[in-house]
């Protein structure tokens, strides 16, 4: 009774003098066929659902007409707020140096040492230049960001402070369109709560920074924007200070502190979302039922002729 009423699945239904019948090897094929359509169109919809992210560089025309703002967290271990000075420098088209970015300095005591937390920002084209912490030594200044005496043989150690500090953050920001900052798993901002212990005789701490802007489109056409960056560091010695050597193409003379020296690559970086078009979606369902289908009709047919001959023999 049960076989009888299995035979009632079966699709492929086969003429016997003229009258259709249904069979049990029939209907197994078809619950077979079925499953297998299933499965193939349950991951066809996986990949139609799919949302892939296409990179390539283009041209970046935003340059000279979009500007970026940085925003920076600092914290100095061992330096006292009155101690740390702030200067902004652009290097590449119009050259000028500027102190009035908003900078607000909190002072923070760990253990026995007395350090300064800065944090800052301000808006600069997308050109290459610099950003400094002057930090004057034991020998005290009226003016944070007047630089230090010039380096004697004797004693200048005497001269230097301990500039080791950690990185809160630095980031570059589009002041246009969205943020894409959410968009982006694994957005390399590599100086983000970065602690560094700077060795003795340190003059001065550099990080070089190459900016990638970044554009994102979503499905829908949404643009959104946001900066990647690069960092190498360098320590510049008193030595190396006393002859005057060059630091990323820029003479620094009886400096000591924290630099920071940033340029925007030409080139952006474009990321798009893409899915499968859905015409292609509907024709890979048509191909994955009709092919299974004729398949499997084209094997119990073969099963089903081989049955019947076998029978056939043994009578």
């Amino acid at each position: 009774e049960m076989f009888s009423r299995l035979k009632r699945f079966d699709v492929h239904v086969k003429a016997v003098d003229g009258v259709n019948q249904k069979t049990l090897l029939g209907a197994l094929i078809t619950l077979i066929s079925t499953a297998v359509v299933i499965v193939l169109v349950l991951s066809e919809l996986s990949i139609f659902l799919k949302v892939d992210v296409i990179s390539r560089m283009v041209a970046d025309n935003t340059v000279g007409i979009e500007s970026i703002k940085l925003d920076f967290d600092i914290e100095f271990f061992d330096v006292p707020c009155e101690r740390v000075g702030f200067k902004q420098e652009v290097t590449r088209g119009t050259f000028h140096i500027s102190d009035s970015a908003s900078i607000t300095k909190i002072p923070v005591q760990t253990d026995s040492l007395v350090g300064c937390r800065i944090m800052g920002a301000f808006s600069t084209d997308k050109v290459g230049g610099n950003f400094r912490f002057p930090v004057t030594g034991l020998v005290p200044v009226e003016n944070p960001n007047k630089p230090v005496p010039a380096l004697q043989d004797q004693d200048e150690q005497h001269l230097f402070a301990n500039i080791s500090h950690r990185i809160n953050h630095v980031i570059f920001i589009p002041t246009r369109g969205k943020s894409a900052v959410d968009k982006i798993p694994g957005l390399d901002r590599s100086l983000n709560m970065q602690n560094t212990i700077v060795p003795e005789n340190t003059a001065i701490y550099q990080y070089s920074i190459q900016v990638v802007p970044t554009q994102y489109k979503t499905l829908y056409g949404e643009l959104s924007f946001a900066s990647q960056y690069a960092v190498s560091e360098k320590i510049v010695s008193l030595e190396q200070l006393r002859r005057n050597e060059a630091i990323s193409g820029l003479f620094i003379k009886d400096f000591q502190g924290l630099i920071f020296t940033y340029d925007f690559h030409p080139v952006m970086l474009y990321m798009e979302e893409r899915r499968e078009k859905i015409v292609d979606f509907i024709s890979n369902l048509f191909g994955i039922v009709g092919g299974v289908i004729t398949m499997l009709s084209l094997i119990e047919g073969f099963l089903h002729q081989s049955t019947k001959a076998l029978i056939g023999k043994k009578d």
